[in-house]
């Protein structure tokens, strides 16, 4: 795993044992688009205070896909090998799940017509001189 930290919003953390830097910024305008890819994912702001939490998956994880469902559970259906989940950044506003970095986003954080506030939240690599 790695050690939990608190990015700002908008702002950004590097996760040196993962390799990863996160990036959260403000979007003035929603993208026409806003379909998550791996990398990255929009998520509604108007949810979300002046920082997250990046921190390991822990046991117990529930987030809201179709309905609640146990973390463990969503890594196994989508196939992510018991050794990568340490790695995966869980992105966490006031102890609900936001994101599980690069891969899904919490249903509770979905832009909606009604958002203001948009967030793009990012992962990059850190060898790519990121």
């Amino acid at each position: 795993g790695f050690t939990p930290l608190v990015c700002p919003v908008p702002g950004q953390v590097k996760i040196p044992e993962t390799g990863l830097n996160f990036v959260a910024e403000s979007l003035r305008a929603p993208p026409k688009d806003l379909q998550s890819s791996g990398e990255e994912a929009y998520v509604n702001g108007d949810r979300i205070g002046n920082s997250l939490l990046v921190r390991p998956f822990q046991p117990g994880d529930r987030f809201v896909a179709h309905g609640k469902i146990k973390l463990k559970k969503f890594f196994i259906d989508a196939k992510v090998p018991a050794r990568c989940r340490p790695t995966i950044p869980i992105i966490v506003a006031d102890d609900s799940i936001v994101w599980v970095g690069g891969l899904r986003v919490d249903r509770r954080f979905f832009v909606t017509p009604g958002t203001r506030r948009v967030l793009k939240l990012r992962l990059n690599s850190l060898r790519k001189g990121a």
